[in-house]
């Protein structure tokens, strides 16, 4: 894995602390989403998808509701996505 990878996947996990953090819901959904989230970011190595996910993460971070429920359907969106650029 490229060290620009690794940068930007140390700053996307930055970002997932805060929101976590922010996050209302209860500690065990935030831990089960949490984990998903990482579980996907860790297999990708991409560095152009890495840049969107960050990007896709401050989009949600600007909105007034709790973005981190969001999460999830951040990840199947971009694991579509991923697919899709393996083909």
């Amino acid at each position: 894995m490229s060290k620009i990878a690794e940068s930007q996947r140390s700053f996307i996990y930055l970002e997932l602390d805060e929101l976590y953090f922010n996050s209302n819901l209860l500690e065990l959904q935030k831990q089960s989403i949490y984990q998903e989230f990482k579980l996907f970011l860790e297999g990708v190595n991409d560095t152009s998808l890495l840049t969107e996910i960050t990007d896709a993460i401050f989009e949600l971070g600007v909105s007034e509701e709790d973005p981190f429920p969001n999460l999830l359907t951040l990840k199947n969106q971009l694991s579509d996505k991923q697919l899709l650029l393996k083909l």
